[in-house]
């Protein structure tokens, strides 16, 4: 009779807690870098203004004042989202039998079934518009307002919250966490919404209202991955959503 072959240890997805270890690790390597670039940011604008670093009180405004800049914003995503992507990267990596290609689902999806989608993302923002001022919040968030007074000229502000953000956010949410919680007890659908709650927990510079929004926006970015069996779907709806919301943005101020 013949044997069947072992199979290989280390072969396809993550388990679930082995793809929560990796997410919490990523999202502490995007925290990291985030403070690491701030603080760079900091220290070039308190050597400028000759600020003495034992003045508590006005570090802490600097620190606030920096943090806020839109160019900072969007360096610190930039470089953030970049270094923790190499992370979801080697993660996907040090397992055998699968690509990073089949990992994530980066398989090609029809224009037409991409125009779907991002006709849904466009609605999906609109309503958002319309609604959110009924229960007096602003479309706007005021930080996103500050971030773009401060550096809506600034290409790295862009960059960070048009291409970079939403790229590294999809990879990891609805890319390497979703391929690898559907094969637990979650299930598909249970791991998009555990997914989407995660998500909107992290957006903490929104209100509970905007937050909701974020939650919901997220399950409808799951169901995308899961429909087109496609990240390419997910990735360009975030874009989609967050240039919109930047124009807008860039509107107010400007104008």
């Amino acid at each position: 009779m013949t044997e069947l072959a072992p199979v290989a240890r280390n072969s396809g997805p993550h388990q679930f807690w082995a793809t929560f270890s990796w997410g919490v690790a990523i999202s502490l390597v995007f925290a990291v870098v985030t403070v690491i670039v701030v603080m760079g940011a900091m220290i070039a604008a308190m050597n400028e203004r000759d600020i003495n670093p034992r003045d508590h009180q006005v570090v802490v405004a600097l620190a606030e004042e920096v943090g806020g800049q839109g160019a900072t914003l969007g360096l610190s995503t930039t470089v953030s989202g970049l270094a923790a992507g190499l992370l979801v990267l080697l993660a996907i990596r040090l397992r055998r039998g699968i690509s990073v290609a089949d990992y994530l689902d980066l398989r090609p999806v029809s224009w037409r079934l991409l125009g779907v989608w991002l006709l849904v993302a466009v609605v999906s923002s609109v309503i958002y518009d319309l609604v959110w001022p009924l229960f007096k919040v602003d479309a706007v968030p005021e930080f996103m307002l500050d971030a773009m007074r401060s550096g809506g000229r600034s290409p790295w502000l862009w960059i960070g919250v048009v291409v970079v953000g939403p790229v590294f956010e999809e990879m990891l949410c609805r890319g390497f966490l979703l391929t690898g919680w559907r094969s637990s007890v979650l299930g598909a659908w249970g791991a998009v919404i555990l997914i989407s709650l995660l998500w909107a927990l992290a957006h903490q510079q929104y209100g509970m209202l905007e937050m909701l929004w974020v939650f919901l926006l997220g399950v409808v970015l799951g169901v995308a991955r899961l429909r087109t069996g496609s990240l390419w779907a997910p990735i360009a709806m975030h874009v989609a959503v967050n240039f919109g919301a930047m124009v807008q943005s860039y509107l107010m101020v400007f104008k």
